[in-house]
């Protein structure tokens, strides 16, 4: 092979790979403007029409938290995921309702905890649980005893009705170690089959005293929306009956 084909053949390669990593492995230099969010956002669910982007927060360099009012006075988020050069919607809720956002689903260090609570549900914090029944099973031959699980960590809501939180370490300790012993080719336990072992995911509002229940409006609850991709669990309410004493 001549050395004159043998460097076309390089420059090639070359261009070939840096075009693979322009298109697909490139970061992002800038943001969408709130406007353009906005218009995208529109003409892609037509049923919520955008009429304010509250806030752009940059999880990492290709995982964008767009929480939004719509027209309805609806608070909702929007999650979108840079793709092919360009930013992309890959789900929506018209609702500020919580979600458990699985960013690396095989990593539940990367999952995160977004809301966008309406400011008629007047509650000072969200308590969140992680939970499992007692359980045992036999899989294999081997047998396995499931302890009962009952975590929670309460998120003071802050001034702003949107927020994101990473999920406590110890709870993605957890759902680790349970992924690896139990479940090591599943992608996450939290997917869940009903079964005995599985991890759920929920909350609560709490409220002050002066207040009760009944100042729960429930406007950030059972919304609608869109998902083409990614992973991505709303969390349900939990009942006070549901939860196990811990005193």
């Amino acid at each position: 092979m001549s050395k004159k084909l043998l460097f076309i053949i390089g420059i090639l390669s070359f261009c070939i790979t840096a075009g693979v990593y322009w298109y697909y492995l490139s970061e992002p230099s800038t943001l969408p403007k709130k406007e353009e969010l906005k218009n995208r956002i529109n003409r892609v669910y037509s049923d919520t029409e955008v009429v304010s982007i509250q806030d752009t927060i940059l999880l990492d360099s290709r995982h964008l938290y767009v929480p939004f009012i719509s027209k309805n006075n609806d608070y909702g988020s929007s999650f979108w995921v840079w793709k092919k050069r360009k930013w992309e919607i890959e789900a929506l809720n018209d609702v500020g309702q919580p979600i458990l956002w699985k960013i690396d689903n095989k990593d539940p260090s990367s999952y995160r905890i977004v809301w966008n609570i309406h400011p008629e549900d007047q509650f000072k914090a969200a308590e969140f649980y992680l939970s499992r029944d007692r359980g045992y099973e036999i899989t294999n031959g081997i047998e396995f005893y499931y302890p009962k699980v009952q975590l929670n960590k309460e998120f003071t809501l802050s001034e702003k009705s949107y927020r994101i939180k990473k999920l406590p370490r110890n709870w993605a300790s957890i759902i680790q170690s349970t992924n690896n012993i139990h479940n090591p080719d599943r992608m996450s336990i939290l997917d869940g089959d009903n079964a005995e072992h599985s991890l759920l995911i929920a909350w609560k509002p709490v409220f002050d005293k002066k207040n009760g229940d009944d100042i729960f409006s429930k406007r950030s609850i059972s919304g609608g929306g869109f998902s083409n991709g990614g992973d991505y669990d709303i969390i349900s309410l939990v009942e006070e009956h549901q939860l196990e004493n811990q005193q």
